[in-house]
């Protein structure tokens, strides 16, 4: 079965970090600003989006929610497959 995709608009970036030797990953906490939760989100070779995440500006992604097992613990996080700052599906001209 494929894993369903997911669009999430208008989350904050709470922090990130850029993993691999090359800075190549990408490693969010987001924030919904409407319902204040907070998302974990790995990027894998999307750490070209720095300049969008650079931007502090609110961001809406693609990703799939699956199961991260790391070191004995399993979390939920989301896997990124995409990255747009919201404005830019506000305004598709510019």
């Amino acid at each position: 079965n494929l894993a369903p995709t997911l669009l999430c608009r208008n989350l904050n970036v709470h922090s990130k970090r850029y993993l691999g030797a090359d800075k190549q990953h990408l490693k969010l906490e987001l924030v919904d600003a409407e319902t204040g939760c907070l998302f974990s989100a790995i990027g894998f070779n999307m750490g070209h989006h720095k300049a969008i995440i650079a931007k502090n500006e609110a961001i809406d992604i693609l990703a799939h929610l699956e199961l991260n097992h790391y070191r004995g613990t399993s979390t939920k996080q989301l896997r990124l497959l995409d990255i747009k700052l919201n404005s830019d599906l506000k305004n598709p001209q510019s």
